[in-house]
């Protein structure tokens, strides 16, 4: 195990060799990520274009069991009918892999922001 240097001060440990570029499964099996959407406003309706404009945000949450927290932050774990998970800080993000989203027929999507907790 690697500890991940940064703002976390040893958060996260990811496992010897990982890399961000490959996929998070065992046994070549799918990777399973549930997403949840959350719509806050409806900014905009064009009927004559049939165009939409909202402010969603998106949850993606997925197992990943090459990267755990390391014990002394276990008391920032937090539990939903989803299982349990931990908020990571968002300078840690670039270091793991995320899952692509796509959304067809968009025309503008503006960059993600990610959201945890102060830790």
């Amino acid at each position: 195990m690697t500890k991940v240097s940064g703002l976390s001060n040893g958060q996260i440990i990811l496992e010897d060799g990982y890399n961000k570029n490959a996929l998070p499964r065992k046994d070549d099996e799918p990777v399973q990520v549930v997403l949840t959407t959350h719509l806050q406003n409806i900014i905009n309706v064009n009927e004559e274009k049939q165009v939409i404009s909202v402010d969603l945000s998106l949850r993606l949450v997925w197992k990943d069991e090459r990267v755990s927290l390391n014990k002394s932050f276990h008391k920032y774990l937090e539990k939903d009918p989803i299982g349990e998970y931990f908020n990571i800080n968002p300078s840690e993000v670039e270091k793991l892999w995320l899952p692509d989203v796509y959304i067809p027929d968009s025309i503008e999507i503006r960059h993600p922001k990610y959201m945890a907790d102060p830790i």
